[in-house]
């Protein structure tokens, strides 16, 4: 429980501080996250999982449901390599729902879609919600600070 509340007390907080006096170029920062989720798919449907890896910061966060949560490029890349490796194909989908700006960081709130082909040849699809922290470097390009998903009750 207290790790659960180290990750989500400082993601509320962002929020909060976020909604309350949000700055920068909410739009444009929009714009440039979508274009990321663009790209990502793309690598998704190759199944690099070092270039996924490579979306996240240096000790990006990934925290998938009913799972620790992953820290750091390494262990990142590994999720998807297991992911990958239990599969024939997938195609991946997001939309961005909402964004939320503060200085260099970004607040957004989405859903995803995976379409998978398993080994066997059987299909099945995952559905998510999605909420990431974004941090923009200084060289300008949005890094996945903290991704955490979940998925949503059958009727949303």
């Amino acid at each position: 429980m207290g790790d659960l509340i180290k990750t989500f007390v400082p993601i509320i907080c962002l929020a909060i501080s976020m909604t309350s006096c949000s700055s920068g170029d909410t739009e444009g920062a929009a714009s440039a996250i979508q274009d990321r989720w663009t790209d990502f798919s793309e690598y998704w449907e190759a199944e690099d999982a070092a270039a996924l890896a490579v979306f996240y910061a240096e000790d990006g966060m990934n925290v998938p449901p009913g799972m620790n949560k992953l820290v750091g490029r390494e262990q990142i890349e590994a999720f998807y390599q297991g992911l990958f490796a239990d599969h024939q194909s997938s195609t991946y989908n997001h939309e961005t729902e909402s964004v939320y700006t503060a200085g260099n960081l970004a607040m957004e709130r989405g859903a995803f879609t995976v379409q998978w082909v398993r080994n066997d040849s059987t299909e099945w699809t995952f559905r998510a919600r999605s909420m990431t922290v974004w941090e923009k470097t200084p060289e300008g390009f949005w890094e996945i600070r903290e991704l955490l998903f979940n998925t949503p009750p059958s009727e949303e």
